[in-house]
């Protein structure tokens, strides 16, 4: 990461290398999506996104999944601190099918199920990289990096912003619904 953004041979300090050390509890998971997170390309702060990291891990460190919990809670609260209303709405929505559906989708078979403009779930998924997948086609399916994600956006006890936290039932139950509808429109007496 230093050397993909030309910092100094000093970046990251000794005291934050200490404290990610510290926090992450050596879980190879944590690690990895941090330097995701920090490393992200599109956001192109890395000196913030590490800070981010650390005091959201300082957050909730007393927590028993604390590690992934502050982890998590940091890459959503980027991604959301400066969303529209409308996009929050739509994040959820896609999120919540991506994290929720048995057999994965591709972009494409998401935006159509979800009744959505074609490349709508891409620029929403793009956002959450260091903790989702996204393939380089349209057809090939997304992937959440680990199932911890899934766990933490639908167990409001340990995420509470209601905005993004995903409640299992109801989200199923517009995926039904959804899938009612298409069925509806596409099928016909003795195809």
């Amino acid at each position: 990461i230093r050397a993909a953004y030309n910092k100094p041979e000093s970046w990251p300090s000794k005291d934050e290398k200490a404290q990610l050390k510290e926090l992450t509890g050596r879980i190879f998971v944590f690690i990895s999506t941090a330097l995701n997170f920090i490393a992200d390309k599109k956001r192109n702060n890395p000196h913030a996104r590490l800070q981010i990291v650390l005091n959201k891990l300082r957050d909730h460190k007393d927590s028993p999944l604390a590690h992934v919990d502050g982890l998590y809670t940091g890459v959503i609260h980027d991604v959301m601190s400066d969303a529209e209303p409308e996009m929050v709405v739509e994040m959820k929505s896609v999120v919540g099918a991506v994290v929720l559906l048995r057999d994965q989708l591709s972009p494409r078979a998401l935006d159509s199920l979800l009744g959505l403009p074609s490349g709508t779930s891409v620029s929403n998924l793009a956002l959450l990289g260091s903790v989702i997948f996204l393939p380089e086609s349209e057809d090939s399916v997304i992937q959440i990096i680990h199932q911890s994600f899934p766990d933490f956006l639908v167990d409001a006890t340990r995420y509470t912003n209601s905005d993004i936290v995903v409640d299992p039932r109801q989200q199923h139950k517009v995926l039904a619904q959804r899938c009612l509808e298409m069925l509806t429109g596409r099928l016909r007496k003795n195809m």
